[in-house]
């Protein structure tokens, strides 16, 4: 997959006294917003980390000036490296890649970049030409200038061929890189600011690399109807990131995977929503990056075995195979089970960091307004489902027990199904009874929600009371009728 950047351009105002083609010059503020694009994965050392300069972009009158073109290249982590395009001798003329048959940039090397990344010196007066990057100024993304933290990439984007020499001159060491070639004795100069190569048929391919230079140039001789190309490309460290679940606890959780820089710039960040989430490769300066996840609302981190993998991914040239190769180190942190990790990325370097959480297995909460209404040997007993089944859920049942004792032993009454309501009969009268009740599902039986109350007693019928004498007056007989 490649990377996109922006590069942004301006007019500088020219200044009153004429800098000469080696002066530093000042940068304006950039106006106008393009394109800028990296090569294919693994077609190159550092492909995957490396911008080749659009020269399609370049102002080519102001290029040749004495104040040169300023260009500024704004990476999608909001890093940015500044820099100014001079040029001496015959109109630079942008050209894309490769350029021909011959050539190795493009084709072999660095295939697939986008744009005009070469720049083209057609034959003629003056044998004397220059390109020169000068003026770097590297920026993370909250802006800050950074130092050491990059490299400048210079390519013979055709072949030096004979009657044609490139001297490549840097304030830092320039080295050959692994795989390209100049010929002995046409080549000195390797790991020091000027490193020469001249020409010779079949053509060779330099290639150079130096690390966080202010400047790196090529100074080229060409003779008769030859002529001359370069591509300049600046290298990078990169990040990307990655947060999934592997089931859910619940079925909306989800969390938010952020990328942050040495000095706590946020680099970029992503939410799994119900899914996963990815942070795509992120051009930054080398140094160490936090990765971290943080729960969304509503979700409950601490319910989750978390698990990062972080890897280093960086594309060298195999003497062995002849080729390009692609290698991935492990360098996850041994301690890799919380919320975040930190690890440092290099020039060159793929750091990518994934977290995968895992739900914990527990056990439901406790059922939900739990009552008792109880008879003289009978308890009614009813609630409501959890809040939370707990994982792995469904709820399977539940669980019903009942105490006479205050707790000390429990006899279960009992329940099949996922009722929520059942009857507990047998019970002794005039009793004190506690009673409770979880929810059960495959981890096993969760926290018990309790009642508790008193049996009645048989109701006692009082005797019946005594008859009240009556008194009954005696009538004398007098035997009268």
């Amino acid at each position: 997959m490649k990377k996109f950047l922006i590069i942004t351009s301006s007019i500088a105002v020219l200044a009153l006294a004429a800098f000469a083609m080696h002066a530093p010059s000042t940068n304006a503020a950039p106006t106008v917003a393009r394109p800028c694009d990296y090569a294919n994965p693994a077609s190159g050392t550092y492909a995957e980390t490396t911008c080749w300069i659009d020269f399609s972009q370049v102002d080519l009158t102001q290029a040749a000036s004495t104040s040169g073109y300023p260009m500024t290249l704004t990476f999608g982590s909001g890093a940015s490296i500044s820099f100014v395009v001079k040029t001496s001798g015959p109109t630079l003329q942008p050209r894309t890649a490769p350029f021909d048959s011959v050539s190795w940039y493009g084709d072999s090397w660095y295939a697939g970049v986008g744009g005009s990344p070469v720049a083209f010196m057609p034959a003629g007066a003056p044998t004397s030409r220059q390109i020169r990057i000068e003026s770097v100024i590297a920026r993370d993304a909250g802006g800050n200038v950074v130092s050491g933290n990059y490299a400048m990439i210079g390519a013979d984007a055709r072949g030096t061929y004979p009657n044609a020499q490139t001297i490549w001159r840097s304030n830092q060491n320039v080295n050959l890189m692994d795989g390209a070639d100049c010929p002995l004795p046409f080549f000195t100069g390797n790991g020091t600011p000027n490193l020469y190569c001249g020409g010779t048929n079949p053509p060779k391919h330099p290639f150079v690399i130096t690390q966080n230079p202010s400047f790196l140039e090529a100074d080229m001789l060409v003779l008769g109807a030859n002529t001359q190309l370069v591509a300049f490309g600046f290298t990078t460290s990169a990040v990307s990131a990655g947060a999934s679940f592997a089931d859910r606890a619940n079925a909306s959780d989800s969390a938010e995977i952020t990328i942050a820089g040495p000095a706590g710039e946020q680099i970029a960040t992503a939410s799994t929503g119900t899914g996963s989430a990815t942070i795509s490769s992120q051009a930054v300066f080398d140094g160490s990056y936090t990765f971290s996840q943080t729960a969304t609302a509503g979700t409950d981190l601490t319910r989750y075995d978390k698990m990062w993998s972080c890897s280093a991914q960086t594309t060298i040239y195999d003497s062995g195979v002849g080729g390009f190769v692609s290698q991935t180190v492990d360098v996850t942190p041994v301690a890799n089970t919380s919320n975040s990790v930190a690890v440092s990325a290099s020039v060159g370097q793929t750091i990518n960091c994934t977290v995968t959480n895992t739900p914990i297995p527990t056990a439901p909460d406790a059922p939900i307004d739990l009552t008792a209404n109880i008879g003289e040997t009978t308890a009614d007993l009813s609630w409501d489902a959890p809040a939370d089944e707990g994982y792995p859920a469904p709820i399977t049942g539940y669980a019903v027990e009942y105490s006479s004792d205050g707790g000390a032993t429990w006899t279960t009454w009992p329940q099949s199904g996922m009722a929520t309501a059942t009857t507990i009969t047998g019970l002794t009268q005039d009793t004190q009874y506690q009673f409770r009740v979880a929810a059960v599902n495959a981890t096993g039986t969760g926290t018990f929600a309790n009642a508790s109350g008193r049996t009645l007693a048989t109701p006692v019928t009082p005797p019946s009371p005594a008859p009240t004498p009556v008194s009954v007056p005696i009538v004398p007989n007098t035997g009268r009728r």
